[in-house]
């Protein structure tokens, strides 16, 4: 099956989305798939992903980061290292 880059994305963000916290409870949206579904769905700007999940705008950075990071781990276990760039 042929994913396009935006299915590879909603795919790892569904699998962040619903990550357990350290104290092993799920979350309703993790704040990383939060943050990063903001950013590259709804094109807000770290100042306004701050605003919306009440953190400091390096916070909002770092989140979008982390998340992307741990996304893209995902999808090259799932699908390979070449997923993304095809």
């Amino acid at each position: 099956m042929i994913m396009n880059n935006r299915d590879l994305m909603l795919d790892a963000l569904a699998v962040l989305w619903n990550k357990k916290n350290r104290g092993n409870q799920r979350l309703s949206g993790h704040p990383l798939a939060r943050a990063v579904y903001m950013r590259h769905f709804n094109g807000l700007t770290y100042i306004e992903i701050a605003k919306e999940l009440n953190i400091s705008v390096e916070s909002a950075r770092v989140y979008v980061g982390k998340g992307l990071q741990i996304m893209r781990k995902y999808i090259e276990r799932k699908y390979g290292s070449n997923a993304i760039d095809a």
